[in-house]
């Protein structure tokens, strides 16, 4: 078999390797094993090829990944497969409780927020998650918005 088709072969291979994973829910497996055989074509090319060719392959594997990237999201047909549903309150999605009147509420933390935890706030139990910092257990906080079914809490300063 000429080399050039060896190079040729991984690379398809490769790609297609590629779609199989955006097409079909796994672990990856599809994904790793396009991109050992898309190295595999690129290597063989400058090996068994020339530079040229080494450096044509490299081109098209950028091109490949770039247009994976940036052009296939905005295409009409991966708007087709893709999930576009948002469960919102405007379309009548509703958590258990409500939990956008805590907004600006104040409370006191009952474990220390790691970020997570529970926090007292108007008399009841609710998990809470800092900005990101520790609080520790016992101190005042305010409830500053509220994340899927998650309230996010900053400390209280004193005097404000």
């Amino acid at each position: 078999m000429p080399d050039w088709l060896w190079v040729v072969m991984f690379l398809s291979i490769g790609i297609l390797l590629f779609l199989l994973e955006i097409f079909t829910p796994g672990f990856g497996l599809s994904g790793l094993s396009g991109l050992i055989a898309i190295s595999i074509g690129i290597y063989l090319s400058f090996k068994k090829l020339n530079l040229f060719w080494g450096i044509i392959s490299v081109l098209a594997g950028l091109s490949l990944v770039i247009v994976t990237i940036k052009v296939f999201p905005k295409s009409r047909f991966w708007k087709k497969i893709r999930l576009d549903l948002e469960e919102s309150k405007k379309e009548g999605f509703i958590t258990s409780e409500d939990l956008e009147r805590f907004i600006d509420k104040e409370g006191v933390t009952l474990s220390v927020l790691r970020p997570t935890g529970l926090a007292l706030i108007e008399g009841k139990r609710l998990p809470v998650q800092s900005e990101g910092i520790f609080i520790l257990k016992g101190k005042e906080i305010i409830v500053i918005r509220r994340e899927g079914n998650m309230l996010v809490v900053k400390e209280k300063m004193k005097g404000g």
